[in-house]
C-alpha cells in the first residue's frame, strides 16, 4: 500500500510518433474516454500536447502514485495503437496555480 509520501502530483510525459496529427484518429475516442474518466475521478489534473511541431504529450495527475501513473499509461489506446515511442513518469512538484 502507498504511503502518503508517495502519494501526490506525477507527471507523465509522452514523445509520439512522426506524424501523429495525421495517424492518431484510429486511437484518439479511446484515448480521450482514457484520459476523461480518469478525469472525472479527479486523478487527472490535466492533460494536452505540446504544439509546432505536434510531438509530445504531457499529463499531470494528483493524488496518485507513479505505479498507478504506470498503469494509466500502459492501459492507454495511444500505447495499445503503438502511437507512443517513448514515455515518462516523474514525480512533480505543484507550487503555483490551481487545476480543478
Amino acid at each position: 500500500m502507498a504511503t502518503d509520501s508517495q502519494r501526490g502530483y506525477y507527471a507523465l510525459v509522452y514523445k509520439y510518433v512522426p506524424d501523429m496529427i495525421n495517424k492518431r484518429d484510429v486511437a484518439r475516442n479511446g484515448h480521450l474516454e482514457h484520459f476523461q474518466a480518469l478525469a472525472a475521478k479527479k486523478k487527472l489534473a490535466m492533460g494536452g500536447a505540446f504544439l509546432e511541431p505536434l510531438d509530445q504529450g504531457l499529463l499531470i495527475f494528483r493524488d496518485s502514485t507513479k505505479e498507478e501513473v504506470e498503469s494509466y499509461a500502459q492501459e492507454d489506446p495511444y500505447m495499445k495503437a503503438g502511437l507512443i515511442t517513448e514515455w515518462s513518469v516523474r514525480k512533480y512538484a505543484k507550487v503555483l496555480g490551481d487545476v480543478d
